[in-house]
């Protein structure tokens, strides 16, 4: 789920545009980065 959602705010904004879909402002990118590696498991980061 973690890289899904990594890969959603990253190479999958190419794809944005031809699906009708905006793409994410830098601004958005980088709260979802740092609440994307926020996500741990018993404790441990699930994204470095």
């Amino acid at each position: 789920m973690v890289k899904m959602l990594w890969w959603m705010t990253h190479q999958g904004q190419q794809f944005a545009e031809a699906l009708s879909y905006a793409k994410l402002p830098a601004a958005v990118v980088s709260k979802a980065e740092i609440l994307i590696k926020s996500i741990t498991f018993n404790g441990a980061p699930l994204m470095k």
